[in-house]
């Protein structure tokens, strides 16, 4: 099993891959294989630290799951390659790149014995939110007295990425309330949305993710429960060294992905 990397919490998206054993979407070694390879993980997104794991598939052969020494680099196409920093034997950081949307960036891991590629496409940002309301319908409890919570009718109009290979997802009190993976109706609507009634607006988020990512939570078919775009410990912990369902790592497995968030004001209303 992978160690548990304390500086992953800080990332604004899960970058790891799970024990799934389904074989979906393989474009790397069946997840059977029993060949030890390098492990990548990195997800970038515009304003943040840019973070990567790097470690080795399972064997019972092995006595550890990290690579060292090991070197990282990352660049935006047709430029500089910078390196990144060692944080501790698995994870690599560095802020001296700016992560751009729309713009291609090159991931390169040097582990001594293999050199891994990867590169991700960071998405446009075309798609948003463009209004919504959540309308409050009757309390929760039946109790006008004691209610502490209200049911509402959430509606949400979006508009979506002329690029259809692009996936969403809805965020709201650090839940996901939906999943787009094929675009969608423009419109989305929730019955039963439960809002505290101390809450008068709130922030909802949508996040759209690349490719990549889209084709990877599909796989691991974890993205309706457990995607929000925020700590990945939890996915963290589900890795045991199993090859992924999917991966677009060249010369390893893994994933180098990326996303880009939009948000928007909710106000609860009566009507």
């Amino acid at each position: 099993m992978l160690n548990k990397i304390p500086l992953f919490t800080i990332l604004q998206f899960f970058c790891i891959t799970v024990i799934f054993n389904s074989c979906a979407l393989i474009t790397e070694p069946s997840p059977w294989n029993e060949e030890v390879v390098p492990v990548v993980f990195s997800i970038i997104t515009p304003g943040e630290e840019v973070q990567v794991y790097v470690g080795t598939s399972y064997s019972e052969d092995t006595t550890t799951n990290h690579y060292t020494p090991s070197k990282v680099f990352i660049s935006e196409k047709d430029s500089s390659w910078i390196e990144l920093n060692a944080q501790d034997s698995a994870v690599y950081s560095t802020n001296n790149i700016h992560i751009k949307s729309g713009s291609t960036y090159l991931l390169k891991v040097e582990t001594g014995t293999e050199t891994v590629y990867a590169q991700t496409t960071v998405p446009t940002l075309d798609a948003e939110i463009i209004d919504g309301k959540c309308i409050r319908i009757s309390d929760s409890s039946g109790d006008n007295v004691n209610v502490s919570t209200y049911n509402c009718l959430l509606k949400v109009q979006l508009r979506f990425s002329e690029n259809k290979e692009y996936g969403y997802y809805l965020t709201a009190f650090s839940n996901v309330i939906a999943s787009f993976l094929f675009s969608g109706s423009e419109t989305f609507e929730l019955p039963n949305f439960i809002v505290e009634r101390r809450v008068s607006a709130f922030n909802i988020q949508m996040t759209t993710v690349d490719p990549n990512l889209k084709k990877f939570l599909r796989a691991v078919e974890i993205e309706s429960s457990t995607f929000d775009g925020g700590d990945i410990t939890y996915v963290l912990a589900l890795y045991g060294g199993n090859y992924p369902a999917y991966s677009n790592i060249t010369n390893g497995v893994g994933l180098f992905g990326s996303f880009v968030k939009n948000s928007k004001l909710i106000y609860v209303t009566n009507n």
